[in-house]
């Protein structure tokens, strides 16, 4: 996940509401830079704390999704070895599909020859 803009969304979304509420309560304009200063530059730190939390989080989580996965996969590797065919035997070597077809098809017809 792209958490690279949360400090900067956190950060005005305070200083939005820091200035409404500065003009609402009439406060001088130098009181009013002081302090939308120091709400952006807190909120900011608290952004980054913010992001640094949610990139952790977001990190142990792929780690499970990948590991979750990879077991799927050699799960899905073994029923297919179980059958009879490995994951590389299911593919005709050469490439060429009709042979594997004609291949198949003489085998089928010695088994039933064979009944």
């Amino acid at each position: 996940m792209k958490t690279n803009s949360v400090p900067a969304i956190i950060m005005l979304a305070a200083g939005l509401i820091d200035s409404i509420l500065s003009i609402y309560y009439g406060l001088p304009l130098t009181k009013m830079l002081q302090q939308l200063l120091l709400v952006l530059v807190i909120f900011y730190v608290i952004g980054i704390v913010v992001k640094i939390v949610l990139d952790r989080n977001f990190k142990d989580m792929d780690k499970e999704a990948s590991e979750e996965g990879e077991q799927d996969g050699e799960s899905a590797e073994e029923a297919t070895e179980e059958d009879g065919q490995s994951a590389e035997g299911v593919q005709n070597t050469e490439g060429n599909p009709k042979e594997e077809t004609q291949e198949n098809g003489a085998e089928n017809m010695d088994s039933k020859d064979s009944e």
